[in-house]
């Protein structure tokens, strides 16, 4: 699991802001899609049944409510596997970018931007990031459960047979990559917090309706 920190280097083998707009573009757009996709992951593992009860909880629940489950399970997983695609996206797109832009100019890479870059590549945090895209790439979901004291513990599986808990440490990852982003590009600290606005989907079984509710028991 990552836990490294990443510290900020000298501005002067970082690329200049008025170098990197097309850059920044990206990060822009993938670093909200990947804090979209993150808190519709909390949304529905916090709030809806199908995710915060086990189905041998419900006594006998009808074709709807069981239907409305399956179909909040599929509208988490796809945007599970969509933060770790977009991770892995966001990562491959600033190395490409590095690489043009070094051309560009009829230069390499600074040695300094270079080892930073293959120091992430070689951390826990890509490790992982790697290990579950790749796993949800080949199976309907890298998404696991148990129950534990009553309640649905779920964990992440990875493509080496790893399991890691959720969903506390889902924000380390984008966390991980925020940083390494700014050890090569200059990017207002504003680009990578601010907040996102979008309309979610409310999972469909949501123990707060009365309708489900009265399944539970």
């Amino acid at each position: 699991m990552y836990k490294g920190t990443v510290t900020r280097p000298s501005a002067d083998f970082r690329l200049k802001e008025n170098d990197s707009e097309v850059a920044l573009r990206i990060v822009f757009q993938q670093i909200h899609a990947c804090m979209y996709h993150l808190s519709t992951v909390d949304l529905f593992l916090t709030t809806s049944a199908a995710f915060t009860h086990h189905e041998s909880q419900f006594s006998n629940p009808d074709p709807d409510f069981v239907d409305h489950m399956n179909s909040d399970r599929v509208v988490c997983f796809a945007h599970l596997r969509a933060f770790f695609w977009e991770l892995r996206s966001l990562v491959d797109s600033l190395r490409s970018y590095c690489i043009r832009q070094a051309e560009k100019e009829g230069t390499t890479i600074a040695p300094e931007t270079k080892e930073k870059m293959e120091k992430f590549l070689k951390s826990q945090a890509w490790t992982d990031i790697n290990a579950i895209r790749n796993f949800s790439h080949s199976t309907a979901s890298p998404l696991g459960a148990r129950l534990r004291d009553g309640k649905l513990a779920h964990f992440l599986e990875t493509s080496d047979g790893r399991e890691i808990p959720i969903p506390e440490h889902l924000v380390v990852y984008l966390d991980a990559v925020r940083q390494f982003l700014q050890t090569v590009l200059v990017i207002p600290p504003e680009l990578l917090t601010r907040p996102i606005h979008v309309n979610r989907a409310a999972p469909s079984v949501s123990l707060a309706k009365p309708q489900a509710a009265a399944k539970n028991q």
